[in-house]
């Protein structure tokens, strides 16, 4: 996986990928989001917002899905 270089179909697949993922793990709803140096996950939380599991969680996915590291991932909670 080297991803992070232009927009292709590959990243909307990869993207589709970890939104999937993300639901299937019991969140509402998920949107994904890469660039060429990070990604983005808004994740649709519970009532009491996301917790540390939580982010946990979703940065197992992202990492097992795409070469990013650690620290280029951004975890938001939807509005």
């Amino acid at each position: 996986h080297s991803f992070p270089t232009r927009r292709s179909s590959d990243l909307t697949l990869v993207e589709g990928l970890i939104e999937y993922l993300v639901v299937a793990k019991g969140y509402a709803d998920c949107v994904a989001f890469m660039g060429e140096n990070s990604i983005s996950v808004v994740v649709s939380a519970a009532e009491d917002g996301l917790q540390t599991e939580d982010v946990a969680k979703i940065k197992d996915i992202v990492l097992s899905e795409t070469d990013y590291t650690v620290d280029q991932i951004n975890i938001m909670e939807a509005n």
